[in-house]
């Protein structure tokens, strides 16, 4: 099974080979790429990234998600 969505400004392909699975997945897998298009977008006004960018949040707002990412860039 196979679905291209758009998303992050190009075309990303799921491409799942079990043929038994849950149709379903495709939204679960596509939302969580939306997900981190929203957070960390830098073209997106409103992402997280962009707000941090801009310091329209403190870093005690920041997601438990951007914590991750930033504290393993500074490791």
């Amino acid at each position: 099974m196979k679905k291209t969505y758009k998303t992050m400004g190009m075309p990303v392909t799921i491409d799942i080979i079990d043929e038994k699975a849950n149709r379903n997945v495709f939204d679960k897998i596509y939302s969580y790429f939306r997900y981190i298009d929203h957070k960390f977008s830098t073209y997106k006004k409103n992402s997280e990234i962009t707000l941090i960018n801009r310091k329209k949040i403190t870093p005690e707002s920041y997601s438990k998600d951007m914590k991750t990412i930033l504290q393993a860039m500074i490791h």
